[in-house]
């Protein structure tokens, strides 16, 4: 399925630097599109009960609920292993066995799309953006959205 999918696009290393920039972004915007289909099919109630889920399965649901509500508060992984009642190290291992990324990973994606929404469609500063995504510093929050989009806020802005 899509996992498949997104794996085998990571795995593709073009020679030519257009081509790799374009790749990595195609893969990221597939890893937030499964991210919001998975959202998607939790809020609609869609997800299938005939067929038991994986414990992989279970836990990356249950981590995507979780993620949802609390990313603001910027939950360590620890405290979203501790939520699913695993210790961080098997959690994090279902989490990446299930999904090819470590809960981590599935943070940064989770809350770099809440700022590029934020920062598209509302009028917020990117301070107010910062304060809403749990950030204490607006520092912190351009160097992390600089660091997972290869550009900051305001040029993402001007882009």
């Amino acid at each position: 399925g899509m996992l498949d999918y997104i794996r085998e696009r990571e795995s593709l290393c073009p020679d030519d630097n257009l081509f790799k920039e374009l790749n990595v972004r195609i893969v990221s915007r597939l890893k937030v599109q499964l991210f919001l289909e998975v959202m998607y099919e939790l809020a609609a109630g869609k997800r299938s009960v005939e067929i038991k889920p994986s414990r992989g399965e279970q836990v990356f649901t249950s981590f995507m609920r979780s993620l949802g509500r609390h990313y603001a508060e910027r939950w360590s992984v620890a405290r979203y292993a501790d939520d699913a009642h695993l210790c961080v190290r098997h959690f994090s291992k279902l989490i990446h066995q299930y999904s090819g990324q470590k809960p981590t990973q599935w943070s940064a994606i989770y809350s770099v799309s809440q700022a590029k929404h934020l920062l598209k469609h509302t009028e917020l500063s990117v301070k107010e953006i910062s304060e809403k995504l749990g950030f204490l510093e607006q520092f912190t929050f351009r160097k992390f959205f600089k660091k997972n989009t290869g550009v900051s806020p305001t040029e993402y802005l001007r882009n």
